[in-house]
């Protein structure tokens, strides 16, 4: 499936069954120089699921009285804030409509949408420079992230050194 042939019902968007093997390594691995585990669906298929939700979904979910109303961004996929929450939404709505317990759905809008909605559509949140237009190159963006280093050799999580 491509983005072109992204059907126009959220509700019908063919989502695949991802396992943990469809995962990437995290950075820690691939610093360990071990290899990603065969995955379930390739790279390529999970993007083009992962695309066809987000287009599929926002599209037919979200709306805004005015342009102005509602930050966006046309080029939504250059935030990295952005991507990492729709794809969490979207690993949390594939796993939910594919349950057997009907309350998993109702209890990802209130668990899950409602609380990541509120933050990429708030006036102080991750498109708050951008336009539904223009997607506005800003200090952050070319800011340096916080620097975050590894503990020491040991280290152990608190609460699991027991």
């Amino acid at each position: 499936m491509s983005i072109d042939d992204t059907p126009t019902d959220a509700f019908t968007v063919p989502l695949p069954v991802l396992t943990d093997a469809d995962a990437p390594p995290t950075d820690w691995e691939r610093e360990a120089g071990e290899d990603a585990p065969p995955r379930d669906h390739s790279a390529d298929e999970i993007t083009a699921a992962f695309l066809a939700w987000v287009v599929s979904f926002l599209g037919e979910m979200e709306s805004a009285p005015s342009r102005d109303a509602v930050p966006w961004c046309p080029t939504w996929w250059v935030h990295p804030e952005v991507t990492n929450r729709l794809m969490a939404l979207w690993k949390a709505y594939v796993e939910a409509t594919g349950s057997l317990d009907m309350r998993a759905v109702s209890s990802w809008w209130v668990d899950h949408w409602d609380r990541h909605a509120h933050t990429l559509f708030s006036s102080t949140g991750p498109f708050r420079y951008c336009t539904r237009d223009t997607h506005h190159k800003t200090k952050h963006d070319t800011a340096p992230n916080i620097p975050v280093s590894r503990p020491d050799e040991g280290w152990v999580v608190p609460g699991l050194d027991t």
